[in-house]
């Protein structure tokens, strides 16, 4: 049996990465999820499809991991969790400005979900900015347990 929603659930865990990378990131750019973006034919939001694509963004996916995390050989009981985060600019330079914006956010990062601390978010890897749609962007993976 499921203790709490949020071990399977990735909406409240999407939102607290969310809040921490928009924290970082400053009043002028921020994170969304892929169906957010302003500007994107993936938004539903009909006035925020016709905004222009920011300049400088991230984009966030939010997993759970396929096996659980361990300690001394013994599971934790918590469940685990992959972040995905895309930085995008229309330079390279700004494509490395919002991944190190979400290096200084993530890095070591508790989370708080649904009152419960995660464990610290731990770099996995990430690619090089490359041509992406019109942008240039590149990736992050990170993850924790919770």
């Amino acid at each position: 049996m499921i203790s709490s929603p949020s071990l399977v659930d990735a909406r409240p865990h999407a939102e607290a990465v969310k809040a921490a990378l928009n924290a970082a990131l400053g009043p002028d750019v921020h994170a969304y999820d892929y169906d957010e973006v302003p500007g994107s034919d993936l938004n539903p939001n009909d006035e925020q499809r016709a905004e222009p694509v920011p300049d400088i963004f991230v984009v966030i996916a939010v997993s759970r991991r396929a096996a659980p995390p361990t300690r001394g050989g013994y599971t934790t009981g918590r469940t685990g969790w992959r972040i995905e985060t895309r930085g995008a600019g229309t330079t390279t330079d700004e494509c490395r400005w919002a991944m190190y914006k979400a290096a200084v956010a993530l890095n070591e990062a508790v989370l708080t979900i649904d009152g419960t601390d995660t464990t610290p978010v731990t770099f996995e890897s990430e690619t090089e900015p490359q041509s992406d749609d019109g942008r240039i962007s590149a990736t992050a993976l990170w993850v924790y347990a919770h």
